[in-house]
């Protein structure tokens, strides 16, 4: 299938870094490269790096693992990590597309994700749905983008599925929205977990 159609101006417009894409290159024994500004893992100040938790139980990150976690990774995250979430993704959700198909890219956090996701997707002349109330965090980086944002009543269970249908059915727009952004278990403010019933429909 081509995504491209569902890409922003800006998303459409992004090219991998050419830096970024030297990045395989390095994981070659004994390469050294220069155009990265990669730094020495010898030089890197820490023996160890470790975390005492409430069970009593002590995590330590040092050797090759420290190195890797102290070093610029591949824009999508540590292959390491992403394989083992691949791993879980197939074990969980059973994917329709084969593995080649689809990756995976490792964020800071929601916002960071969201913003990528939005930045990626959404147009200024763009409409997108969300459920009211929502996620502040949500609000402020849409808004400097410039799209119109289509607030969805929403109750104790989740965004309600006929006052979508209804604002579906008078849609007042000459262009479908481009998306629907919704919290579906712990929504942000309201706490609310989108019920099965409404899930399923």
């Amino acid at each position: 299938m081509d995504y491209s159609k569902f890409l922003s101006k800006i998303g459409s417009r992004r090219q991998p870094s050419p830096i970024r894409s030297l990045t395989p290159l390095m994981a070659i024994p004994g390469m050294i490269n220069l155009g990265a500004g990669l730094p020495n893992p010898t030089l890197f100040p820490f023996k160890n790096i470790s975390f005492s938790l409430n069970t009593g139980e002590t995590l330590v990150i040092e050797g090759k693992l420290l190195d890797l976690a102290l070093q610029y990774s591949p824009t999508y995250g540590l292959p390491e990590l992403i394989e083992v979430l691949k791993e879980h993704q197939i074990a969980e959700h059973s994917p329709q597309l084969s593995i080649d198909k689809w990756s995976i890219l490792i964020t800071t956090g929601s916002q960071d994700g969201f913003t990528k996701a939005f930045e990626t997707l959404v147009d200024e002349d763009d409409i997108v749905l969300l459920e009211s109330p929502t996620y502040s965090g949500v609000i402020s980086v849409l808004s400097p983008i410039g799209c119109k944002l289509e607030g969805i009543e929403s109750d104790e269970y989740g965004i309600i599925p006929s006052k979508l249908e209804e604002r579906l059915l008078n849609w007042p727009y000459n262009k479908k929205a481009k998306l629907l952004y919704l919290i579906p278990t712990g929504q942000n403010p309201s706490g609310s977990t989108l019920s099965i019933e409404r899930r399923t429909q």
